[in-house]
């Protein structure tokens, strides 16, 4: 209908008419385009309210997950400083007790944090609005850094590990891996920081193959230097893991929504 106006008024040479008729057509296009906008913006802040909910509930789980793996890696930084002890002449041990923190000296655990939330917020340019919000700065730092990836890496891939697998007989490794390692932790002993290595256990070998074992590491000098170095790495690594938890711990989930999380089940059933 405006076109057949505007082909009217031009053949009428009527140009101020010519001018209102495209004014009205760059106005109209102007406005419908606002619109679409805010209709566009309206469902971004409406989708981002609801993955920053999504984000709180994966952030306050993910925040107990880091600290089960301090908790983990602080178990892990005290055997290791028996072992070099021991090793050392400082203070010797028994040789299954000497065994069983030289395997839990070797240990380390994964992460993965409940990040598709977070990785959501990023792809849909949900986290500009969102980082804008104390959650959100927060979440961005431990999401983004690399310190917890280090953690792992590190553990998996220590001098120390390396040794230690190599030297004692596999037999033995296989065994006290059975008998003293990982184990299901309740949601109760996360909350109370309770290690998944840090519970007493027996050995179930003649004491001959204990000995045996144990004179294999601790004639090898190389694994001193090796424990000094992983010692010094978890004492880095722990303490700035501890201040980044310290710095969050108030958005960390309660009992019933960690309980409730499907992060839950590495944890096992509460005591």
């Amino acid at each position: 209908m405006i076109l057949r106006r505007v082909i009217a008024h031009f053949r009428k040479q009527e140009w101020t008419a010519i001018a209102l008729d495209f004014l009205i057509v760059v106005v109209g296009v102007f406005i419908g385009l606002q619109v679409n906008n805010w209709n566009e913006a309206r469902e971004k802040m409406a989708r981002t309210e609801i993955l920053s909910q999504r984000l709180d509930d994966d952030f306050g789980v993910d925040l107990w997950v880091a600290s089960s793996l301090l908790d983990y890696n602080r178990a892990v930084y005290e055997n290791a400083l028996l072992v070099l002890d021991d090793v050392t002449g400082a203070a010797p041990l028994p040789n299954d007790k000497f065994m069983v923190a030289a395997f839990r000296a070797s240990q380390f655990n994964h992460y993965i944090p409940s990040s598709s939330t977070y990785r959501e917020l990023v792809a849909n340019g949900g986290l500009e609005l969102v980082g804008t919000t104390p959650l959100g700065g927060v979440a961005a730092v431990f999401y983004e850094a690399p310190m917890i990836a280090d953690i792992v890496a590190d553990g998996k891939s220590s001098n120390y590990r390396r040794l230690y697998r190599s030297i004692a007989p596999i037999d033995v490794q296989l065994h006290i891996a059975a008998q003293c390692g990982d184990r299901l932790t309740s949601v109760d002993d996360v909350l109370n920081h309770v290690s998944l290595i840090s519970y007493p256990c027996e050995l179930k070998l003649p004491a001959e193959t204990v000995l045996d074992a144990a004179s294999a590491l601790r004639g090898r000098p190389e694994l001193a230097e090796a424990l000094r170095l992983r010692i010094a790495t978890l004492a880095t690594q722990n303490y700035d893991l501890g201040i980044l938890l310290e710095s969050t711990k108030s958005y960390r989930a309660s009992k019933d929504a960690l309980a409730k999380s499907s992060r839950s089940v590495i944890f096992g059933a509460d005591k």
